[in-house]
């Protein structure tokens, strides 16, 4: 039962307009429950235009309860802003379309999107980025200034972060680490009081049981946190553990810790680097949010509790939970869908890491020679751990 079936059945109307085709309810099943969805056929659209739908179908509820998801998808790589507020970024900077590319300085391999833009300034870019959550901010304010949002419960939040360099990924998101991680979460409600801040962790699925608590609406078989204001202390030391797009890495966080360990060998960031298999890396959140400093050989035997929770969480899930084979799916879409890096066609799962895999009958893992396995089970491992940092930190 999804969030919107909630709001049906308690009569609201139920809409959806949304900025990228691959949440159209025919790849994803998003429209469960929505008695309008809207998207577009294109990879993605401006969402000025979204809101233009959006706008229009707020009229249309005028008198009715309405429970409306508004997606925008502007501040995501490509960075495309509308021309006044481009040329508003461009006054009194250096042209970033002019001389020789700089970006071959923080990136091994540059997005296609900014070559193919004609940007040279990697700070550009970033200064891009901006412009289109400021440009966000914008279209959020409009969306607000309608009457039927003067008194209306409001959460707003993402789906994953935004890498400006952290860990040599850049203008991307990638991997189960920090930035990819934390995403925004705000909620203006008349119950709650302005200016409040939730420094515990909050599942995005709790955002789901706090509108329904809000409102006073059944929330039945749906799980959650709740009212974030009401979340116990006691359990924020709980692990959290993430699984990575194509089963790249996973992570484990515990309180302010975060270790992230890759499953596979070939998982390549932004920056063209390649992670080797079973590479691990242990931040302080609280200290170091930006995730620029490996303490897997420092703070050896939090690393090594924490690897260890978080294989058993790996190796407990069944594999074919993992395994898409897209036989239904046009081959069209897939082509888009991989453009986007939500696909990668029929995944061998088999590929992944865990302990004792065999690729081939009498064949060793590949985890067996992975330094950072050593590391954590020879004698001498906290030795193999620095060496294996430090040849990471050269690649």
């Amino acid at each position: 039962v999804t969030l919107a079936e909630h709001f049906e059945a308690a009569g609201y109307q139920t809409y959806a307009v949304l900025s990228a085709f691959h949440l159209g309810h025919e790849l994803s099943g998003l429209g469960q429950g929505f008695q309008r969805l809207d998207t577009t056929p294109d990879f993605a659209r401006p969402g000025e235009e979204t809101l233009a739908i959006a706008e229009e179908w707020v009229g249309d509820a005028e008198g009715s309860p309405l429970f409306l998801w508004l997606h925008l998808f502007d501040p995501h790589a490509p960075y495309r802003l509308p021309e006044s507020r481009l040329r508003k970024l461009l006054d009194g900077r250096p042209d970033p379309y002019e001389g020789e590319s700089r970006l071959a300085g923080p990136l091994r391999v540059a997005p296609i999107w900014a070559t193919t833009d004609g940007f040279k300034d990697p700070a550009f870019l970033t200064a891009l980025y901006g412009g289109g959550v400021e440009h966000l901010d914008d279209l959020f304010g409009r969306i607000l200034a309608n009457h039927r949002f003067d008194l209306a419960t409001v959460v707003a939040t993402a789906d994953h972060g935004e890498a400006l360099g952290e860990r040599d990924v850049w203008w991307d998101h990638s991997g189960t680490f920090y930035p990819t991680l934390h995403v925004p979460l705000a909620i203006r409600d008349a119950r709650v009081v302005p200016g409040t801040v939730i420094t515990e962790p909050v599942e995005n699925l709790g955002a789901a049981r706090l509108l329904l608590d809000l409102l006073g609406l059944p929330a039945g078989p749906l799980r959650g946190t709740g009212l974030p204001i009401t979340v116990d202390p006691s359990g924020v030391d709980t692990p959290r553990f993430a699984l990575s797009a194509h089963g790249g890495s996973a992570s484990i966080a515990e309180g302010d810790w975060l270790l992230e360990m890759f499953l596979r060998g070939r998982d390549v960031d932004s920056s063209g680097r390649i992670h080797v298999i079973g590479s691990c890396y242990l931040y302080s959140t609280r200290d170091d949010p930006k995730c620029s400093t490996n303490l897997v050989a420092v703070d050896f035997e939090r690393a090594k509790a924490m690897r260890s929770r978080l294989i058993d969480w790996v190796q407990s899930a069944e594999i074919t939970g993992m395994n898409p084979v897209n036989h239904d799916v046009d081959p069209r879409v897939l082509e888009k869908l991989a453009s986007m890096g939500y696909s990668e066609g029929p995944e061998q799962m088999a590929s992944w890491w865990v302990p004792g895999y065999q690729p081939e009958e009498g064949e060793p893992s590949p985890w067996s020679f992975s330094p950072w396995n050593l590391g954590f089970t020879e004698p001498n491992g906290r030795e193999l751990l620095e060496a294996a940092v430090a040849a990471d930190r050269l690649k």
